[in-house]
């Protein structure tokens, strides 16, 4: 959860534009996203400047800062803003700046730990991120695009039958099994480190985010394995149908990627996937904060 209080809780913004001093707030897309603008993230944040991005950040559940020249110790400045910097521990890291990580990109068709399908970081902890943020450094002129797509539009799409069916029903979070069974672990060293991962978790197929209250679809096709106490095909056939469900077009907003922006997502609140469908460089740092959240 954020580290204070929000002024306003999420929905009270209902302009696209929140224009109460130098910082603006355009809104992105239909679902999610909002673009902040008038402001420098190289400078230290007022209280008030903190407080207004926090509070965008729960309506919107992402935001671009677009003409940012950070360095490391910016975005970890930036980091801490919303909690503990996690260390992550598959992602190549900055020497130098811990947690700070850097993701060089793969194009083409290649699955590696930089290159997943539809994803939560960390569902399959117990208490999965609480928010990430990608600072673009050298980005191709095309491809290379990030896809989000917004869990609670998710389940309000939902039939009312549905809703009701899902109520109550849990579902496997596995990193091993998806690394497994994709061949992401096909040499030798990657299959030796399954033993150091994370051991499956179980978490709701519906939960209250935490700081919104609006309930979401937590599910994702990386992580989510199987649903407790569905015959094998059962779990299958429903579990395929969410993960179609949950990235329909109209939940997503779609990022093309510029030099110098950067991006914070809510990682309770969102889906998240990008497109290897470049070539040349994509490189990129990366912080993230640590949850302090179980989902329930």
């Amino acid at each position: 959860m954020l580290n204070t209080s929000l002024p306003n809780p999420p929905g009270a913004f209902a302009a696209t534009q929140h224009d109460a001093g130098p910082m603006t707030v355009s809104t992105l897309g239909g679902v999610l996203g909002a673009r902040v603008g008038g402001i420098s993230l190289a400078e230290p944040l007022t209280p008030s400047d903190a407080t207004r991005i926090k509070a965008a950040f729960a309506e919107h559940s992402m935001l671009l800062f677009d003409d940012q020249d950070l360095t490391p110790d910016h975005l970890i400045a930036f980091g801490n803003c919303f909690g503990e910097i996690e260390d992550e521990r598959f992602i190549p890291k900055l020497e130098g700046h811990p947690g700070v990580h850097v993701l060089k990109g793969i194009s083409g068709g290649k699955l590696t730990t930089q290159n997943l399908i539809w994803h939560v970081d960390h569902s399959y902890k117990e208490r999965p991120l609480m928010m990430a943020a990608l600072y673009a450094l050298d980005v191709p002129t095309t491809g290379g695009d990030t896809l989000f797509a917004n869990m609670a539009a998710a389940y309000e799409a939902l039939s009312g039958r549905m809703k009701a069916y899902l109520e109550g029903l849990s579902a496997v979070h596995d990193v091993a099994s998806y690394g497994l069974s994709s061949g992401l672990f096909d040499s030798v060293e990657a299959r030796s480190a399954v033993g150091r991962m994370p051991p499956a978790v179980t978490h709701p197929l519906v939960v209250r985010h935490p700081v919104s209250n609006r309930k979401t679809l937590f599910v994702n096709q990386s992580w989510t394995t199987r649903i407790l106490g569905l015959d094998p095909a059962e779990s299958r056939a429903i579990l395929d149908y969410l993960f179609a469900h949950a990235t329909r077009p109209e939940f997503q907003y779609r990022l093309k990627w510029r030099n110098r922006t950067l991006c914070a997502w809510d990682n309770l609140a969102l889906q998240h996937r990008g497109i290897p469908d470049y070539s040349g460089p994509r490189l990129m740092y990366r912080v993230s904060v640590a949850g302090t959240w179980r989902p329930s």
